[in-house]
C-alpha cells in the first residue's frame, strides 16, 4: 500500500517511547526515482508526521534527521 503520510516513532534504548514534544526532524526518501523531502512535526506526542507531495513505497529508501529539543541530532539510514 502506497501513502504520502511518514510517521517515525521514537524510543530510548530500552525500546520506552519517548515523548516526541521539541523534536523536529526531516525524511529524504526516494519516490518514482526522485527524492522527497518531508518535513516531519510532533503529532499527539507519541510521534513525528509529515506527508510527501507524492504516494510513497510501503518501505521507503533514504534518511530521516531528527533534532532533540537540546538541538542534538540523529540520523538514519534506510535501505
Amino acid at each position: 500500500m502506497k501513502s504520502e503520510v511518514v510517521d517515525v516513532f521514537i524510543s530510548d534504548a530500552g525500546e520506552k517511547p519517548i515523548l516526541t514534544s521539541g523534536f523536529k526532524g526531516t525524511a529524504i526518501l526516494v519516490a518514482g526515482g526522485k527524492s522527497q523531502r518531508v518535513v516531519l512535526a510532533p503529532v499527539d506526542g507519541k510521534r513525528l508526521s509529515g506527508s510527501a507531495t507524492v504516494a510513497l513505497p510501503s518501505q521507503p529508501k533514504g534518511v530521516v534527521q531528527l533534532t532533540a529539543p537540546d538541538g542534538k541530532t540523529v540520523q538514519a539510514k534506510f535501505d
